[in-house]
């Protein structure tokens, strides 16, 4: 069955009648269309105004922020070799010290350069020292799991200015951390347990407390949080069932919405202060 507003603009819209185009779908293109060309004319331009010759010409599309995203992915993957490709998928965690200079937990780029010269995609969770060298070599005796504020926001650029100046092409390295009922690090805020919010039944709860930790996640250089968690409760026995919004399939999803909603916003683009969610585990 054909929508109204479809129907609608089929018989208002000339293009849909003469070309037989479903829906409005000519129209996203000719929008995609008109920015690639808009693009192409400023570079173009760009390219043959003197004096800016040099500077413009090495400029490769992907590094281009005005360029159309889809055009800067396609240009992307086509310079990217098969090694540098399947790197994209590595996280480290276990493995940091690997990247660590011996005996301490502050980045070596030397290191990382060696042990993964295609570079690597993603960095679990920053403000854990865990797969660094031993926590009570380096902290003191305390036996201190997790970086403070100012560790964490070092070690995140460090590793960043070394994906941005010594891997060929520059791909930045996504960083995530835990955050099912608070940013998990040394200072941060923390909530009650996700069935505990969802038996409050307020969504903008929800959205407020999920704002506070989307925007301590992102003061700390991550871009990516590991929440919510939206299966359904269906058996007491599984161990993380307090990370659920309990059995109830329409609070679980009104509840997962909030959560995403506080997380990244609902702009279309990722805001400053804001940071993609993970729905998780889909079991």
């Amino acid at each position: 069955m054909v929508s109204l507003s479809r129907r609608r603009h089929r018989q208002q819209c000339r293009a849909c009648k003469e070309r037989r185009v479903p829906g409005n779908s000519h129209h996203r293109s000719a929008t995609t269309r008109r920015d690639l060309l808009r693009w192409l004319g400023t570079a173009s331009v760009a390219a043959l105004t003197p004096g800016i010759v040099h500077a413009a010409a090495p400029r490769a599309i992907y590094r281009d922020p005005s360029a159309p995203v889809d055009l800067r992915v396609r240009d992307l993957m086509a310079r990217m070799t098969l090694e540098e490709k399947v790197a994209q998928t590595i996280a480290l965690w276990a493995t940091k010290s690997e990247v660590m200079r011996d005996g301490g937990l502050d980045f070596d780029p030397a290191k990382a350069s060696a042990a993964y010269p295609a570079g690597f995609g993603q960095v679990t969770r920053p403000s854990d020292m865990r797969g660094g060298p031993s926590v009570e070599a380096v902290a003191g005796g305390t036996g201190a799991r997790f970086r403070g504020t100012a560790g964490t926001i070092a070690f995140v650029n460090a590793v960043q200015r070394w994906a941005r100046d010594e891997t060929r092409l520059g791909i930045p390295v996504i960083f995530h951390e835990e955050s099912l009922h608070g940013y998990m690090a040394t200072g941060a805020t923390m909530f009650p347990q996700a069935i505990g919010m969802a038996g409050s039944f307020d969504r903008d709860l929800m959205r407020r407390a999920q704002t506070v930790i989307g925007r301590e996640v992102r003061a700390h250089g991550s871009h990516l949080a590991l929440s919510p968690v939206v299966d359904i409760a269906r058996d007491p026995r599984w161990g993380r069932i307090e990370e659920t919004f309990g059995e109830d399939p329409y609070l679980c999803g009104e509840m997962g919405v909030a959560a995403v909603e506080g997380l990244q916003g609902d702009s279309g683009t990722l805001q400053p202060g804001k940071v993609f969610a993970t729905l998780k585990h889909m079991t």
